[in-house]
């Protein structure tokens, strides 16, 4: 498939919402999770931690895009005031929106990982590609 038609297509399947795409788009965000969860384990946290995207990646598998600050600041195994600065960051940006300590993924939010979960798909494809041949 031609790259426009490739952005296309996922710039539409992503604004649909459609079930088999979210799950998969999901899959690659809880899986990006795991890794630096492994990472931290044999490596050094100033390595591996990076709020803004363990932030951003919970919230988009979590239930609804939702979640309670204390558990999502947990997430991010930095800090609380850490955490809680790059929450405010976010809030800035508009790629989340907090209301009693409640954090939700905005819809630029949700698209901005979405678009990164799809970006990576296609580099793994890319490099699956190239290795076969």
């Amino acid at each position: 498939m031609p790259q426009a038609r490739l952005v296309d297509f996922w710039a539409k399947a992503i604004a649909a919402r459609s079930p088999a795409m979210l799950q998969q788009l999901r899959g690659v965000a809880q899986g990006l999770l795991a890794a630096r969860t492994a990472l931290r384990s044999v490596m050094p946290g100033e390595f591996v931690n990076n709020p803004p995207i363990d932030l951003l990646y919970t919230l988009f598998v979590a239930e609804e895009q939702t979640m309670a600050l204390p558990p999502l600041i947990t997430a991010t195994a930095v800090s609380a005031p850490v955490a809680r600065r790059w929450v405010d960051v976010l809030v800035d940006r508009d790629l989340v929106t907090e209301r009693g300590g409640i954090i939700t993924l905005t819809e630029a939010g949700f698209v901005m990982v979405a678009e990164a979960c799809q970006a990576i798909i296609e580099s793994q494809t890319v490099a699956a590609g190239s290795v076969l041949n």
